[in-house]
């Protein structure tokens, strides 16, 4: 069961590699994207920055700035680009997609500056890419397109050659078969074949051979793909020796769909001796441990297949697991927690170590003593046995309360570990959250810098401040989201007889322009009083309704949006529903709508900052009540809170709002 259980977990894990295989594949593609330079020294420089350590993301790109400008020193503006290039390319190895973009950035800023056609169009085609990787498509392929446009001004200048359209063609096929669309992807592929030289055939084309076999493994033409496989294989041996990995993984692949266990063993193990090898595409190594397992649980050799498992599990936490070492960066809180763990099980252990001397010690003890009472005074022995029985049940006591102390210890261990968690996911989509409206006020703050000195555009220079002003407002919604989430458990918090139709009444006034400009109809019944916070209270009501006006469908002029509120009474509780006639929840997002930080829709179609329902959940928990979706439709949604009874309490009368 542990063994299957190992498995789910690792082909759960497995989809996290995705985009790095395709990584992977991709960054061989390209030996040097700007052209050969003798002048510029890229290997020297790569040497340098595998000494970078990454504890602290920001310090490892002043590091790496500062190497850049040693290199700089005596290198054009060419060169300079390229290194940048090089750091954003290592990083991406590596997943350290802040440091990617970053360098990228600066990157393009040099060749705007500098008019550098060529050097535009790479750097466009390569944050496009990663763009692909992160499943950011839309970004993507808005990158993509500048990228086309500098295409059409190369090929004017007859500066086009074959091996860049090969480029621009084939990271276009990359992202598209990452996203799914195998069809598109088909004729990306079609694009880059027809840039082949086939008189002259070069390493881009054994690369596209190796694409097209994949494509053939899928649609089960096992032979043929082996045969390229193998060609691709021979062809690129010597000028890509750590790329054989990746071919024999697939080739162990093909073998494994088509039941030749004996031969997909083999090529396996060939990839993991050449990765220990050349020390190259170490994130395959999971995927074929995996892969290992589940040919051997196939052939029934289950210790095996346990053993490939573990392995593939301990890979695939060294590699991508934010809790470990070389991802310590990211979880100081959780390393100290570990370390407190481990002290406080030591204590326990001591503890029980003690309690077990102390019961043998008075286990001789009673020995000894009967021994002596049966030789000398059987009265003197009772006695002695009558105080050694209070002594005995005074331990018990004892032992009773200690475990009861420990019971206290693992829930407030629990407790921590919860509350670490929550830490853990605030570090890791804080990262992207909060930094990327810090990433486009860098890039338009160079932006209105570059128009300073180019010359002052005021309609330009109003636009960029329109975005800044507009990042630095999502930025403050997101903060003052999270300081609220975070006090809500935190605060001491007076409780008292809160009449709901008084707090919808204070919130109401917030949605004036909605109801004035869409023309919505809120319609509140009366509703119960109950025991809470009215400043809480106040946000749950405000962002349910703010929801139902909000969550409405696009480009449709004559919809009218409605929220109707009513209460329904029961014996020990009230039941308060809040309906609208949205666009409703995809039914594969309900588990995830309580979660933080959870968004179904882009920040263009619909603001937000993914924190409103898990607000709500937490302030209705410290209400001792319960907010539940209980139905969701195209139509419409329908929210019900469940608050306990509050008695004599005057209940205000109905609110009726209607815009028209």
């Amino acid at each position: 069961m542990q063994f299957e259980l190992n498995i789910v977990n690792i082909r759960y894990s497995m989809l996290k590699f995705k985009f790095f295989l395709i990584a992977c594949i991709a960054l061989c593609f390209v030996v040097n994207s700007f052209g050969q330079n003798t002048n510029c020294p890229i290997d020297s420089f790569r040497q340098k920055i595998e000494d970078i350590h990454h504890e602290e993301i920001g310090d490892a790109m002043r590091q790496a700035e500062g190497i850049i400008d040693d290199f700089s020193v005596d290198n054009d503006t060419i060169c300079t680009i390229k290194l940048y290039s090089a750091y954003a390319k290592l990083n991406g190895g590596r997943g350290n997609y802040y440091l990617v973009f970053n360098a990228f950035w600066k990157a393009l800023l040099l060749a705007e500056q500098a008019n550098l056609e060529k050097q535009q169009f790479y750097l466009h085609l390569d944050i496009a890419r990663f763009y692909g990787y992160l499943k950011r498509y839309k970004k993507a392929i808005h990158h993509f397109q500048i990228a086309s446009k500098f295409k059409k001004q190369l090929t004017r200048k007859n500066e086009m050659t074959d091996a860049m359209a090969i480029d621009f063609y084939f990271f276009q096929m990359s992202m598209y078969k990452n996203k799914g669309d195998m069809e598109v992807s088909a004729r990306y592929l079609d694009s880059c074949y027809q840039h082949v030289d086939s008189l002259n055939i070069t390493d881009k084309f054994y690369y596209l051979e190796f694409e097209r076999a994949i494509s053939l493994v899928n649609n089960q033409e096992y032979e043929e793909a082996l045969t390229i496989f193998n060609h691709v294989l021979d062809s690129i041996r010597i000028t890509n020796p750590g790329y054989q990995s990746i071919i024999y993984t697939r080739i162990g692949d093909a073998y494994r769909k088509m039941a030749k266990y004996d031969e997909s063993i083999e090529a396996y193990h060939e990839a993991i001796n050449i990765n220990e090898l050349y020390e190259s595409h170490i994130d395959y190594m999971p995927v074929i441990y995996t892969n290992l397992a589940e040919i051997h649980y196939q052939l029934g050799n289950y210790k095996k297949a346990y053993e490939m498992s573990g392995q593939g599990a301990k890979l695939d936490f060294e590699l991508f697991d934010s809790r470990s070492e070389r991802n310590s960066y990211l979880m100081n809180v959780q390393d100290d927690f570990r370390v407190y763990k481990e002290q406080e099980q030591e204590r326990v252990r001591q503890q029980e170590l003690i309690q077990l001397k102390q019961s043998q010690r008075l286990l001789l003890f009673q020995l000894l003593l009967l021994i002596v009472s049966l030789l000398f005074l059987s009265m003197l022995g009772f006695i002695y046995f009558k105080l050694q029985k209070g002594k005995i049940k005074a331990e018990k006591t004892l032992n009773n309360q200690l475990q009861q102390q420990n019971l206290e210890k693992e829930r407030l261990l629990k407790r921590i570990e919860r509350k670490n968690q929550e830490l853990i996911t605030f570090s890791n989509i804080m990262t992207h959250d909060l930094k990327a409206p810090l990433h486009n006020i860098s890039a338009f703050t160079g932006l209105i810098q570059k128009q300073l000195e180019n010359g002052f555009h005021k309609d330009k220079i109003t636009k960029y401040l329109s975005f800044i002003d507009s990042s630095a407002d999502s930025m403050t919604v997101l903060i003052q989201d999270l300081l609220l989430y975070s006090k809500i458990d935190l605060e001491e918090r007076e409780f008292s007889n809160v009449a709901l139709n008084d707090i919808v009444k204070l919130v109401l006034p917030a949605f004036s322009y909605d109801i004035n400009a869409s023309n919505v109809t809120l319609n509140i019944e009366t509703l119960p009083a109950v025991y809470g916070d009215k400043s809480l209270l106040k946000t749950v009501f405000h962002n349910l309704i703010s929801n139902g006006i909000k969550y409405q469908p696009k480009n449709q002029p004559d919809y009218q949006p409605k929220v109707n509120v009513w209460a329904v009474e029961e014996q020990q509780q009230y039941h308060i529903f809040v309906e609208d006639n949205g666009i409703g929840i995809d039914p594969k997002y309900v588990d995830k709508l309580f979660k933080p930080f959870v968004r179904f829709h882009s920040s263009k179609e619909y603001a937000g900052t993914g924190l409103g329902m898990s607000i709500c959940e937490r302030i209705m928990t410290n209400h001792k009540g319960s907010i539940q979706l209980e139905h969701t439709s195209p139509e419409g949604s329908r929210f019900k809170l469940t608050f306990p009874k509050v008695e004599n309490v005057e209940t205000p009368s109905a609110i009726l709002v209607n815009s028209e």
